[in-house]
């Protein structure tokens, strides 16, 4: 008998039950400050790449990060609205590009799904897009009716390679990618080309149960370490060379 079945066993003749105390999560560390500060000194050339950048600050995980410390970065948002609030945000920031596309496998036009901006959801809904219309409907537990709101939107679209060859990026130093479910296939992309950043993050809530095996496979091949961040966020971070 397996040594926690014998356990509840003897708890439960004992009228007792076990359950798991699940810590509370309200005052989590955030990481990624620590990982770029261990980082900076030794790269003076410290660069971002961010795919799915949105707003450029409404529950961003790096934006604090890039204005505090000036970093150059490309940013890269596909919808037209969420774009002109982006370009605004780092108006004061010379030392970050914003690129208006989407990321996919061949330069061109792609429809990806999202939300019409309706006063009456909640503003993070409106926020949202992808290529997977079904990625969207998952909200339905929040917005029972999701489906009414959802509306095709047709934009432009770059490869990584054509993306990255554009703006000349020869390293990336922390990759930050939030694409409602296409987030394997970036980093997939990337995996085509020779970077290897030292600090990925990305949000794999919406990766099938075989891609999350297969991109956690992936990233280990090359040498990450990588653990869960909150709900829906993937960090890995790539292990240095003896």
């Amino acid at each position: 008998m397996h040594l926690v079945s014998l356990v509840r066993g003897v708890f439960a003749r004992m009228d007792m039950t076990i359950k798991r105390f699940e810590f509370p999560s309200d005052r989590p560390i955030n990481l990624m400050p620590l990982l770029v500060d261990s980082m900076l000194p030794q790269r003076s050339d410290f660069f971002v790449l961010q795919v799915g950048a949105n707003d450029g600050s409404s529950d961003d995980p790096i934006a604090a990060i890039v204005r505090g410390r000036r970093l150059r970065a490309l940013m890269v948002e596909p919808l037209p609205q969420m774009f002109d609030l982006l370009t605004n945000y780092y108006r004061d920031q010379p030392n970050v590009i914003c690129e208006n596309c989407a990321i996919a496998h061949e330069d061109g036009v792609a429809t990806l799904h999202r939300v019409r901006d309706d006063p009456s959801l909640p503003e993070y809904v409106r926020r949202l897009a992808s290529f997977r219309r079904e990625v969207i409907l998952k909200q339905r537990r929040v917005v029972p009716n999701i489906g009414d709101y959802i509306e095709p939107l047709q934009v432009p679209t770059l490869s990584l390679q054509t993306l990255l060859a554009k703006h000349k990026v020869d390293h990336v130093d922390l990759l930050q990618v939030d694409t409602e479910g296409f987030d394997y296939e970036i980093l997939k992309m990337l995996w085509a080309t020779p970077l290897r950043p030292p600090i990925i993050n990305f949000e794999s809530a919406h990766l099938c149960r075989e891609d999350k095996l297969a991109c956690a496979e992936m990233l280990k091949r090359d040498g990450y370490r990588y653990l869960n961040v909150g709900q829906f966020d993937t960090l890995a971070v790539r292990q240095p060379e003896p």
